[in-house]
């Protein structure tokens, strides 16, 4: 935590420590249900993606990578699933369009399926998300 922490000081311009940062805040986030930590690590994945998207369009300042394309959108998957388990004022849907967008884009990516079959049970469409779980690898 610490070291993703600092670096996204050191490095403000890497996605790669920003998504990093996002997925170490979803982890704690999930041992100790504290708001704040979900609400940084969804900004985080947006500052990631926003760089990303600042590197597509030629800012050659910003190393970026096709894993930082679908770790940062995994992270930000991730951050809406779990605000939708915490509140009415987000939805399921949301989620499962960025999972179903990176499944398409990367479906080797056993991580983005599983994120694709937890919003699919979460919005009780059974048949969609039982595919997903046997594509998922350890």
């Amino acid at each position: 935590m610490t070291l993703f922490r600092i670096a996204t000081q050191q490095s403000p311009k890497s996605p790669y420590v920003h998504w990093g940062y996002a997925r170490t805040l979803l982890q704690r986030y999930q041992e100790k249900q504290h708001v704040d930590d979900l609400r940084l690590a969804h900004l985080e994945s947006l500052t990631a993606l926003d760089l990303l998207e600042k590197a597509q369009k030629g800012d050659q300042s910003i190393y970026a990578t096709v894993n930082d394309h679908v770790q940062s959108n995994l992270c930000l998957g991730w951050s809406l699933l779990e605000e939708a388990d915490m509140d009415e004022y987000h939805d399921y849907a949301t989620a499962l369009h960025i999972f179903e967008a990176v499944a398409k884009r990367y479906p080797e990516s056993s991580d983005a399926q599983a994120g694709l079959g937890v919003a699919a049970m979460q919005l009780h469409r059974y048949d969609e998300a039982e595919p997903r779980w046997g594509r998922r690898s350890s």
